[in-house]
């Protein structure tokens, strides 16, 4: 979110990056970096690590019905 990449980039020494490709990763990268000097920061003094998520089951079917719930189940202002 908007308000998420600001607060990392006016505070957050690490954050984690859970886009779903390397071009969306990317662009969060240099989004949040982009930031930094408007709150007088350097942008080598944040991290940012990429974050991964396994969903695993007995079947492929299985993992994908368990991510189907986590979706279903996250609150629209966090998703």
């Amino acid at each position: 979110s908007e308000p998420g990449m600001d607060m990392a980039a006016r505070t957050a020494e690490i954050v984690f990056s859970l886009a779903s490709n390397i071009e969306r990763n990317r662009a969060f990268y240099e989004n949040v970096k982009s930031r930094m000097p408007a709150y007088g920061r350097d942008a080598d003094d944040l991290k940012i690590m990429p974050g991964i998520v396994l969903n695993v089951g007995e079947t492929v079917a299985e993992a994908k019905a368990k991510v189907d719930y986590l979706i279903d189940k996250m609150h629209p202002d966090v998703g």
